[in-house]
């Protein structure tokens, strides 16, 4: 009978200890997809936002480049040049609806409501960036006259409001991968480190060594 007993107790305590092991390696395993899910989040929503940032800072440039060839007030551009804008700008929004997507699902994974406040923000500085640039490109398949002085100067306005959402996509990126450190604690820096200045174009920034850091 004891030895029975004994049989049957362990057999009990094994089966408590496999239970108690599946579920740490269901945990581990669900840690793990949550690393990884977050990781991709942040990812595709960093290599988008900054692909249609450093795009749309392109067309803005062709834009500005293409009405000074012709000063005059009413001028035209190129309906050569005017297809491959239009063609360019489509495909921007195209990537504007990705970045709609992963920002959706960035904010969906860190759960947090101030990241989504963020990460909305910075979407739709992006979205009214190039709502803009197409706003001006439709200006020139119209029939009517344009007024080139006037969307010049507005083309100007927003370069230069680009270095400023250049450094609000920064920051955000920042906060951003400061999250990973809740899932990679290998990754924090228990301080802000920063490397300034440059060494290779000191001889076109001499007196501003230290204008840029990152």
């Amino acid at each position: 009978m004891k030895y029975k007993n004994f049989e049957l107790n362990y057999k009990l305590s094994m089966d408590k200890y496999k239970e108690e092991i599946e579920k740490e390696n269901q945990n581990y395993l669900r840690k793990i997809n949550e690393k990884n899910e977050l990781l991709n989040s942040l990812e595709n929503f960093t290599r988008m936002s900054y692909s249609i940032f450093m795009n749309s800072n392109a067309m803005l440039y062709r834009l500005k480049v293409n009405l000074k060839k012709d000063t005059s007030k009413n001028s035209n551009i190129k309906e050569e040049t005017l297809n491959e804008l239009i063609k360019d700008h489509y495909i921007l929004k195209e990537e504007l609806h990705v970045l709609k997507k992963d920002s959706t699902i960035l904010s969906s994974t860190l759960g947090d409501v101030n990241y989504a406040i963020i990460i909305s923000k910075t979407y739709n500085e992006l979205y009214f960036l190039n709502d803009f640039i197409e706003l001006q490109i439709l200006q020139y398949t119209k029939k009517t006259k344009v007024n080139t002085h006037k969307i010049l100067g507005d083309v100007d306005k927003a370069i230069n409001t680009l270095d400023e959402l250049r450094r609000s996509l920064d920051q955000l990126h920042l906060y951003l991968f400061k999250e990973l450190n809740k899932f990679y604690p290998s990754m924090n820096i228990k301080r802000d480190t920063f490397v300034m200045g440059t060494d290779l174009f000191k001889w076109y920034y001499p007196n501003h060594p230290f204008k840029f850091r990152s």
